[in-house]
């Protein structure tokens, strides 16, 4: 949605990141692995300095790409929730030969699911969104029920390939999960409890913060 050039150009002025993060980019590029835009890693880093979060909570591990963004940026602890077994344990072996998992604790499952078994027993000032689309809502029910006021809530893919907001047209299949996205957005939009703002940084980004 956003000239090639501009984003090209944008990445010349930021500042360098290790080799770590651009061999990640190229594995996920290779073998067609969703994870964040540099763009959007670089607006976690900005979060993460700003609020400085002592727990973390990340719906989507995949191999690790964003995880590190937010190990890196912080001194927090994160967890960590991926479905897909293989991605998950590529994203372990990453933080044991980088030694940088003592920080981080892994979960395998479905988010719905694992989230249930954190109420009571955790609280988070950082949770990120980057699963499946058509299970945002849900997710952001149980979130609501581990956060505290202050937090913050970062959900990535809201504009999902511009098809949210009409710029592209989704085909049949997509179509049900678009309405979805469509509809998350503006139950954020909407949301008392939670102040929230939309930024056009990769497949769009809306950042929540939670007012009660």
């Amino acid at each position: 949605m956003i000239d090639q050039r501009l984003i090209s150009y944008i990445e010349s002025i930021q500042p360098t990141r290790s080799d770590i993060y651009k061999k990640l980019e190229k594995i996920a590029d290779d073998d067609k692995i969703p994870i964040i835009v540099p763009e959007a890693g670089y607006f976690l880093q900005l979060i993460c300095t700003i609020l400085k979060p002592k727990r973390i909570l990340e719906i989507g591990t995949a191999i690790g790409y964003s995880t590190l963004w937010f190990y890196d940026n912080t001194e927090a602890i994160i967890d960590t929730i991926e479905i897909d077994s293989e991605r998950k344990q590529q994203a372990e072996n990453l933080f044991k030969r980088l030694n940088k998992n003592e920080r981080i604790n892994f979960y395998l499952g479905d988010a719905i699911e694992v989230l249930p078994t954190f109420i009571g027993e955790k609280a988070y000032d950082l949770v990120f969104i980057d699963a499946a689309k058509g299970q945002y809502h849900k997710y952001f029910d149980l979130i609501e029920k581990i956060t505290d006021k202050g937090a913050i809530v970062i959900t990535d893919n809201v504009f999902f390939h511009g098809m949210v907001p009409g710029i592209e047209e989704p085909s049949k299949r997509l179509k049900p999960i678009v309405d979805k996205i469509d509809g998350y957005n503006k139950m954020l939009h909407n949301n008392d409890n939670w102040v929230t703002s939309f930024f056009t940084i990769g497949d769009g980004l809306a950042v929540s913060i939670k007012l009660n």
